[in-house]
């Protein structure tokens, strides 16, 4: 069963007594409101002593949480296959307990996210156990830190990124290697070019939906042209079915890249 609980501070008194109610719940949603003081390390652990079979978990504003909370989680939730958090206040710590500890872990989203800072490799988020299926960042700062994970999962099916800042060439040219069984890519407001595009062309011979929109315009010259989408809808065609491409008017990804996407994408 699933559950969905207002995390206020003060519903660490009410925990015990919902969950024994309720003893066969396999996901818990925990939501604050914003601005309110959330439930914290001992609410969390409260949760994991008495749900041990909990295999997905949201976590929404619990700002409270600390990384030392989230590793005691992980450890007494070993099972965890989903974790899906939003505005939280642990870190890259956290983060790799997590990773590290649930072996079973095939869907990670994080949203929101300030507290990788640029202290690699003490921020850089661990290779896990390689069992990740999906992998959604959305608006993390430094979410380029989570390259060793991406590199890691293997069997990486789906891969959203969503306004998520810095360069991210590199990465996908770094990555690309591991992304052989990508299905799905989700890539919106990201600073990319056809550096990224051709990397991905080579690898991801089994994508199926590609969902790509350009940031504003900028001085960057890293962007995506026709010359990029050309080379990935000549290497990655025979397999795509939605395609969704959206320049904000811009007119820089020109004809090449659509003439090619008509010639290659035949589903």
């Amino acid at each position: 069963g699933h559950a969905t609980l207002e995390a206020r501070h003060d519903l660490v008194k009410h925990i015990k007594p919902l969950l024994l109610r309720f003893d066969h719940l396999t996901s818990i949603s925990l939501k604050c409101p914003r601005h309110v003081l959330s439930i914290d390390d001992s609410a969390l652990a409260l949760v994991a002593k008495m749900s041990p079979n909990l295999h997905k978990l949201k976590l929404k504003s619990c700002r409270a949480i600390t990384d030392a909370g989230l590793e005691h989680f992980s450890k007494a939730c070993p099972s965890l296959r989903k974790l899906s958090c939003s505005s939280c206040g642990f870190g890259a710590i956290g983060l790799n307990a997590i990773v590290l500890n649930c072996g079973d872990l095939e869907d990670l989203s994080v949203k929101r996210f300030k507290r990788l800072l640029e202290n690699p490799p003490l921020d850089a988020i661990a290779s896990g156990k390689g069992k990740l299926r999906r992998l959604s960042l959305k608006d993390v700062c430094n979410a380029q830190f989570f390259g060793t994970l991406i590199s890691s999962a293997k069997g990486l099916r789906s891969l959203v990124l969503v306004r998520n800042p810095g360069y991210w060439d590199h990465l996908f040219t770094a990555v690309s290697g591991s992304l052989g069984e990508l299905s799905e890519l989700r890539c919106d407001s990201l600073h990319m070019g056809d550096t990224a595009l051709l990397a991905l062309s080579k690898a991801c011979k089994k994508l199926e939906v590609l969902y790509l929109v350009k940031p504003p315009l900028s001085s960057s010259s890293s962007e995506c042209t026709g010359h990029g989408l050309g080379a990935l809808f000549a290497g990655c065609g025979a397999s795509l079915k939605r395609v969704y491409l959206d320049d904000r008017r811009s007119g820089r990804l020109g004809d090449a890249g659509f003439l090619s996407m008509a010639k290659n994408c035949k589903e």
